[in-house]
């Protein structure tokens, strides 16, 4: 039995929990085993002016199925311990559906 294939699912396992607990109090979870994989999001960029490196501003999320999106803002994400970048980290690497933003 090859064990680099269960860690992975395991892994990947807390990284959709973490995901879900943390937009817990922004969209409607249900389950945090299962929910994840209904998150759909969309990260904001914009350019710093001093040193003109592109800067996350805020993460647009949604349930699939609901038409408007939720911002994350920094206030939103800071309260569950973790940064925007590794939000977006983690939404990256869990279950959750990276879509393009149309305004």
């Amino acid at each position: 039995m090859n064990g680099g294939s269960m860690d992975m699912d395991i892994i990947k396992g807390i990284i959709n929990r973490v995901v879900a607990m943390a937009l817990g109090g922004t969209l409607t979870i249900n389950s945090i085993d299962h929910d994840t994989k209904n998150i759909e999001y969309c990260p904001v960029w914009t350019l710093d002016k001093n040193s003109k490196q592109k800067k996350l501003l805020r993460i647009k999320a949604r349930m699939k199925g609901q038409k408007i999106f939720s911002d994350l803002n920094k206030n939103d994400v800071t309260s569950t311990g973790l940064t925007m970048y590794e939000m977006l980290e983690y939404l990256d690497k869990s279950d959750a559906v990276r879509i393009k933003f149309i305004p």
